[in-house]
């Protein structure tokens, strides 16, 4: 449910450039990350790769993340300023990796540390069916990062890697991303939940969120509360200018998921933040006039808005 009650300005808001180069395609911090360190320090990943605006298709999505690099920025205000903060994966390397040879897994790493960053995405091209999922550690707030590990594909033809993860209240690592099943049409993505149980090491499939669809469900954005539920905010539709929000909960652990609340006509993909209040905090990308990001708010746990 949702009540509309207009579109208004957040009062007081601040709003500076993390980066920008005429030079440089540089886009989707969502599907690199975004995490706060403490005491004013924030760190930012974002796909990149050199583009001449004037050469038709040198700002493809495909061109990007088979050819570029995840970049990081560093603000240490609170995200008043930045600097650069250099690569953090190089995805032809990567691709070489972890499509040629490359077989080892992470020792136990604790995700409830701040300072232990998880990066994810897929080679040689995320919606692939010959692609690999894969994902990267920091243990000290992203000044450096292992090598990459496979993440397992569970025999679905497509994984589409993302680093959206939350903790269930027994510890358990749950990680959400789009994935394709044998019997679907290339773009027909549907978010699936996979569990790790022993810090990260190993992974495998737990559930789907959310029914079928004839289009895509993607960018699945997970949030485990202190009553034990836990939500999902999943983008859906595959037409970015006429996609939506949809919240999924699950009362048993992420084992099953009922669908929760439609908070918006329009916009995506979201994230989901726990407020110090209590309430949650939906943000989201709007990608129709007038574009830019907003926000929702919901008081009641997320069925209402």
């Amino acid at each position: 449910m949702t009540r509309d009650v207009g579109t208004a300005t957040v009062p007081d808001a601040d709003h500076t450039v993390v980066y920008r180069s005429e030079e440089e395609y540089c886009a989707f911090p969502f599907l690199g990350g975004l995490w706060n360190l403490g005491d004013g320090e924030l760190l930012t990943a974002y796909f990149s790769i050199d583009c001449d605006y004037s050469v038709r298709g040198q700002g493809e999505h495909e061109r990007v993340g088979r050819f570029g690099s995840i970049r990081g920025a560093r603000s240490f205000d609170s995200g008043r300023t930045w600097t650069e903060d250099g690569v953090i994966a190089d995805l032809p390397r990567i691709a070489d990796e972890v499509l040629f040879g490359m077989d080892r897994r992470p020792s136990s790493v604790n995700l409830n540390d701040p300072e232990t960053l998880f990066v994810s995405f897929s080679s040689p091209q995320h919606w692939r069916e010959d692609n690999q999922p894969w994902f990267m550690l920091s243990d000290d707030g992203g000044h450096q990062w292992t090598e990459p590990f496979q993440f397992p594909k569970c025999n679905f033809v497509s994984v589409f890697g993302e680093p959206n993860y939350t903790i269930r209240d027994d510890g358990t690592y749950l990680a959400t991303m789009p994935v394709i099943q044998d019997d679907h049409e290339e773009g027909q993505y549907r978010p699936a939940v996979f569990a790790s149980f022993d810090g990260a090491s190993t992974w495998s499939f737990l559930s789907f969120v959310g029914d079928e669809r004839p289009y895509g469900m993607i960018h699945p954005y997970p949030l485990a509360l202190p009553d034990g539920r836990i939500l999902v905010a999943v983008r859906t539709n595959q037409v970015a200018h006429s996609a939506w929000v949809e919240i999924y909960e699950s009362t048993d652990g992420g084992r099953t998921w009922s669908r929760l609340a439609r908070p918006n006509d329009a916009g995506a993909p979201a994230t989901l933040t726990l407020l110090n209040d209590g309430r949650l905090l939906l943000v989201y990308g709007y990608r129709r006039p007038s574009y830019g990001v907003r926000c929702r708010v919901s008081d009641d746990g997320g069925a209402s808005w």
